[in-house]
Formats: C-alpha cells, sequence, structure tokens
C-alpha cells in the first residue's frame, strides 16, 4: 500500500509539516495581541441603559431587528438595540439609540471598529471633541454632516469598544452643546454598566 499524500522528499515533509504547523498556530495567534482585554460576558440586556441619561420624557421606540448586522466574528444573537425619542418628537428629530455587540474575541472588536465606512455617499462623519470614556480600549466620536447641509452637524455618534464588545451611541437632535452633554453622559453611563 502506497501513501501517496506524504511527499516522497525531505523537503516535501518539512514544507508540509511547516504549513501544517503554521495552520495549527494560526487560531491561538490571532487572540495572543488582544488577550489581556477580555470582558466578562453577561447578558447583553444588562449592558443598556433602561433609559437614556438626561431630560426626558423619553419614551422608547420599538426593537428594529433589521438593524442587526452580519459582520465577522459576530453572530446574530450576540448583539442588541435600544432606541428612545422625546415625547411625542420623532426619533430622527430628537432621538437616542444605543447598541451594543459582542464579537467572539477582542481582535475581531478591534477588526469591526477599523472598518472604513463607504466615502461615496453625501455625507461625512468628522470627528468631535468629547471626553469620552476612562475604561475604553477604543473609542471615536463623529457627528454626521449632510454635503447640502448649512446647519452642520446633525447627529452625533460614539463608538466605543471594551474588549469584544462595541458600543455604538446615537444622539439626534438639539444643540450640539445638548448633544455632545447627552453623548458624554451615556458615554460614562456605559462605562458603569461594562464588566471588567
Amino acid at each position: 500500500m502506497t501513501r501517496r499524500w506524504i511527499p516522497a522528499t525531505r523537503l516535501g515533509r518539512v514544507l508540509t509539516a511547516g504549513t501544517a504547523g503554521l495552520v495549527l498556530a494560526a487560531v491561538p495567534l490571532w487572540n495572543v495581541p488582544l488577550a489581556g482585554q477580555w470582558r466578562g460576558e453577561p447578558p447583553l440586556t444588562q449592558l443598556l441603559p433602561q433609559s437614556p441619561p438626561g431630560q426626558g420624557p423619553w419614551e422608547s421606540t420599538p426593537t428594529r431587528e433589521d438593524l442587526y448586522f452580519s459582520e465577522p466574528g459576530l453572530d446574530e444573537d450576540a448583539q442588541k438595540y435600544r432606541g428612545f425619542e422625546l415625547h411625542g418628537k420623532n426619533i430622527l428629530r430628537h432621538g437616542f439609540s444605543q447598541s451594543v455587540k459582542r464579537f467572539d474575541s477582542p481582535n475581531w472588536a478591534w477588526f469591526a471598529v477599523r472598518r472604513s465606512p463607504a466615502q461615496d455617499k453625501p455625507w461625512s462623519f468628522p470627528p468631535v471633541e468629547l471626553a469620552g470614556s476612562r475604561k475604553a480600549d477604543d473609542q471615536s466620536y463623529t457627528c454626521l454632516v449632510y454635503s447640502d447641509s448649512v446647519g452642520g452637524c446633525e447627529r452625533w455618534f460614539g463608538q466605543i469598544r471594551y474588549g469584544q464588545y462595541v458600543v455604538d451611541i446615537a444622539v439626534s437632535g438639539g444643540e450640539q452643546a445638548q448633544a455632545l452633554d447627552l453623548l458624554q453622559e451615556a458615554v460614562l453611563a456605559t462605562d458603569a454598566l461594562m464588566p471588567e
């Protein structure tokens, strides 16, 4: 009986063994760079606010399953969303939303926050200054500006990574100073909910 899958030459056997070793080492090596950033894993609903910080009265908006995204390293059941609007207002005009995603590892979460949005859209996301999180591993704060807008920012966003978690916060409506205050309060409230 001849074993055809074993290379006949010594060089072939060395290359085959080396390739197999690299493949076997890839999984542990993928998790090494950010291994110290793993967080505890409570239910995702515990990581979302029951209501936004700041003045209300706030009303909950229906959970929108269409806001759940398919991303590498993210299961569909590993993301939750809550939205709120000021009583009697439209969420796009005066709203607050927050979502949390738990990725398979801090590396997948790190990768997710570094993907750049499409550049061929009629809007841009310039950065905004915010004190931000005291506990996050990564964070960025931007605002939405439509190309035909004369009033500047219309919505403000925070994307905060805590280990394998990515939290997205959006504030819409109101004056910029008020919106940034609400965003900052939401970030600090999220810090308090996030496990070490």
